[in-house]
């Protein structure tokens, strides 16, 4: 029920930005934007505390991967959505690694978080995403963490 109402809501304002090649019937299902920044957002700060209680030092690898998702749908509730869709595509799988010093990974949380939800949505096609908006919701999540 819940897909069927997404899916609504996204037909109707997708027709207001008249979209090219995708066909609502075949998408597999949607991934929320907002959930997916706080996601990745998680991964970064479960390192950063690890770092900051002394577990890790020096560089650490952090390495996020996504498969079975070709087809889905990037989506966001009304009060956050942007006047696009995006689609991933491809059938290779989603993959993220980034080597940090355990030191900037634990002062900026941020940055590192957000360096990889745009990866992560440029392979949906979204290049241009609203990195303030971006930014702006992943801080929001981590001081409500406190």
């Amino acid at each position: 029920m819940w897909k069927n109402k997404l899916l609504g809501v996204a037909r109707q304002r997708i027709f207001m930005n008249k979209p090219d090649g995708l066909n609502w019937d075949k998408v597999p299902g949607f991934i929320s934007i907002v959930n997916t920044a706080y996601m990745f957002t998680e991964i970064f700060e479960f390192f950063a505390r690890l770092c900051a209680a002394g577990v890790y030092s020096g560089d650490v690898q952090i390495s996020i991967m996504a498969s079975g998702i070709d087809g889905f749908v990037l989506a966001a509730d009304e009060s956050r959505a942007w006047n696009e869709y995006f689609s991933f595509s491809g059938a290779v799988p989603f993959k993220y690694e980034q080597s940090v010093s355990s030191d900037a990974l634990y002062s900026d949380v941020v940055t590192n978080a957000l360096q990889a939800v745009e990866e992560f949505f440029m392979r949906f096609g979204l290049t241009n995403a609203p990195r303030d908006i971006l930014r702006d919701e992943i801080s929001g999540l981590l001081e409500r963490k406190g």
